[in-house]
């Protein structure tokens, strides 16, 4: 069976997404801040029915970014753990369907050289026959 080719341009969308949903919120951000300082100089503490307008403006425009924060940050936050989420899905589907065993259910194999401490308490590395040998006995 072949695998599916990586799609680099579909891969680069998602991340791209994700940095452009964070911008969208650092540029709301910042006109929120713009707007807020603008309408204090031009109305400073007037007010309609009792209520001052910036502080009306900046609660109700203010509850909205929040919003818009939380979200961004949550989808942010959360992307890596959806996507390995789907991934593990996908790959049981697999198991079920074709009896290729996931990735993730697969004994971790060990990878790297081997260490050993020597006669002075430093940490050296074994060659694999000096390993096999030392095995032996």
């Amino acid at each position: 069976m072949t695998e599916n080719p990586i799609d680099y341009n579909q891969i680069r969308h998602r991340v791209e997404q994700r940095y452009d949903n964070l911008k969208g919120l650092i540029i709301h951000l910042a006109v929120y801040f713009f707007v807020i300082a603008a309408a204090w100089i031009m109305f400073g503490t007037s007010y309609i029915l009792g209520i001052p307008i910036v502080l009306t403006l900046a609660l109700l425009w203010g509850a909205g970014l929040v919003a818009h924060a939380v979200e961004a940050l949550f989808d942010f936050v959360t992307a890596r753990t959806r996507e390995n989420a789907i991934r593990r899905e996908i790959e049981m589907e697999l198991y079920h369907r074709e009896g290729r065993i996931p990735s993730f259910m697969e004994k971790p194999k060990r990878h790297g050289e081997r260490l050993r401490l020597s006669d002075d308490g430093e940490i050296v590395t074994v060659d694999d026959d000096e390993y096999m040998a030392d095995r032996q006995y």
